[in-house]
């Protein structure tokens, strides 16, 4: 189950987020981070395309270090699967991380 402590200045890192992925299924978690204005400029980004990308970014890292499935990732991205696996190649990931039921899922694909 994914546990947080406090930070000196009150902030939350998780951990353990990856001991149980059957919690993860039960539950829906809001994260917020503090972004610096300068950050978003320099991007050129709004706060909401910006949580996408953060989102996206997360999900497929996650994926490539074979921490989430390729569909859990997709969730997380807020994604179809099709538009993931799209994404992913957009970013330098392969879509095939060695995971027999990824594949097996990709051929099911229309």
């Amino acid at each position: 189950m994914a546990t947080s402590r406090p930070t000196a200045k009150g902030q939350h890192y998780l951990s353990d987020l990856a001991s149980s992925t059957s919690t993860l299924h039960d539950f829906s978690m809001k994260l917020e981070l503090e972004i610096p204005d300068s950050a978003l400029s320099a991007l050129r980004q709004a706060p909401a395309e910006f949580a996408a990308c953060l989102r996206l970014m997360a999900a497929a890292k996650l994926y490539e270090t074979g921490h989430l499935s390729q569909e859990r990732a997709a969730e997380l991205a807020g994604q179809s699967r099709q538009d993931f696996v799209l994404q992913l190649s957009r970013l330098g990931v392969s879509p095939f991380q060695g995971v027999e039921e990824d594949l097996v899922s990709l051929s099911s694909l229309p």
